[in-house]
């Protein structure tokens, strides 16, 4: 593998690959390499995962052999299907984080979207909830992970930052973090802050590597809620 199917390579070499070696026609690497390309490219599912493929072929063997083509996408279905979740994410995140870089004086975004249709009448199942850590100058999803049924976003968000390296970064998120137990007066950097800092210093103490690292950045004067910047006065 060379070029950009080499960084695939790197991170996902340890996903088990759950075929018998005499039943495999395509490598599980490969296979990798394509459906990620497809899905940066747009791809909805793996029958256009398997047209995407096939429509720039000649393209991938400059990186992979491909000695059999593009699988079908019922083989991409199929062995996706049965690869082991936990490692593949864990492959996920070190593939992400590879090209996120120092996260230093950028953005990061915490979002919660319900995901439409998720929902199942029969099986007693509520509507699958997400909360995502979005980094905004490379456009690239950091993490995203599922808000128990009967949770909210709230006690989740500590979680999900805790998986970051939030370094110097600026997070911004909805008007509904602002809620503390105990609302109090707070000093950032030996000086008071106004009422907006403190919503936003009661918000960052919900995660002690985002008080480490975030809060610092409220004592220059600057608090940031969803993207747009506001100058501390007085």
């Amino acid at each position: 593998m060379t070029g950009p199917s080499a960084a695939i390579y790197n991170h996902f070499k340890n996903v088990t690959d759950p075929r018998v070696n005499r039943g495999a026609n395509h490598s599980l690497l490969e296979m990798m390499f394509v459906a990620l390309t497809a899905a940066i490219c747009g791809a909805n599912g793996w029958a256009d995962v398997e047209r995407f493929g096939n429509s720039k072929l000649n393209w991938f063997r400059r990186f992979i052999e491909l000695e059999h083509g593009i699988p079908s996408h019922d083989t991409f279905g199929r062995v996706f299907s049965r690869l082991d979740t936990s490692e593949f994410l864990t492959a996920m995140h070190s593939w992400v984080d590879s090209f996120a870089e120092n996260l230093r004086g950028q953005g990061v975004a915490i979002d919660g979207k319900t995901l439409r249709g998720s929902f199942d009448r029969a099986a007693g199942t509520t509507a699958l909830h997400t909360i995502t850590a979005f980094a905004t100058k490379t456009r690239t999803v950091l993490r995203q992970m599922s808000v128990d049924e009967k949770s909210n976003e709230i006690p989740a968000v500590p979680k999900l930052l805790d998986l970051i390296e939030l370094a110097g970064a600026v997070v911004t998120l909805d008007a509904m973090h602002c809620q503390t137990k105990r609302p109090r007066p707070s000093s950032i950097g030996g000086r008071r802050t106004s009422s907006r800092s403190q919503r936003a210093a009661g918000i960052l103490r919900q995660s002690d590597r985002v008080r480490r690292h975030v809060v610092p950045s409220l004592a220059s004067g600057e608090v940031v809620w969803h993207g747009v910047s506001r100058s501390r006065r007085g």
